[in-house]
């Protein structure tokens, strides 16, 4: 899809607060090309969470609670806990996401990976930009899926194709069987 046309605010914004109703202890990591981008999702997502119309939508219409836990990690932008056992980690490409994971060892949602524009649109002519996109998501986000529900932690890319190798072409090229467009 092209940019701007709300694909961060459905898919990342709007989609982990919504999913923190139903299933309060999920379980993230979002990811983008830079942890700045990626810290100001996880900040608008967190601001989502302690807001009064949130907490008055999700107590009343879907019976559920989701608050934000204090402690050391309440005041950090890339990483929170919500009382009920949910996770959110944010990452920009190349970074480390070690000591995390994402989704609950559970048949039902339990959370996932979400990747928002792992490039810039000016680094889609660069190879070697292409290169650590590909590897990052191919090795480093994959390997943070909880291992014994992989098949049911979802990754999800959002982004504009830049490239026939961009990390949708890749993926798509070397494991077409395990991905969904959407």
């Amino acid at each position: 899809e092209p940019p701007r046309i709300g694909k961060t605010d459905l898919g990342v914004k709007a989609f982990v607060p919504w999913s923190w109703s139903y299933f309060p202890d999920s379980e993230y990591i979002i990811g983008g090309y830079g942890a700045d981008m990626a810290t100001a999702n996880s900040v608008h997502i967190k601001n989502t969470l302690g807001s009064s119309w949130y907490q008055a939508m999700v107590g009343s219409d879907w019976g559920c609670h989701v608050s934000l836990r204090g402690g050391k990690a309440s005041g950090r932008s890339d990483y929170f806990h919500t009382l009920e056992g949910g996770v959110l980690k944010a990452v920009g490409r190349g970074g480390g996401a070690t000591g995390f994971g994402a989704g609950k060892l559970r048949p039902e949602f339990g959370g996932n990976i979400l990747v928002d524009d792992p490039l810039k649109a000016q680094e889609g002519s660069s190879a070697a930009v292409r290169k650590e996109a590909n590897t990052w998501i191919m090795e480093t986000l994959h390997s943070r899926r909880n291992r014994l529900q992989e098949p049911t932690t979802p990754i999800v890319l959002i982004m504009q194709r830049l490239h026939p190798d961009d990390p949708a072409g890749h993926l798509l090229k070397t494991e077409r069987h395990r991905w969904t467009i959407v």
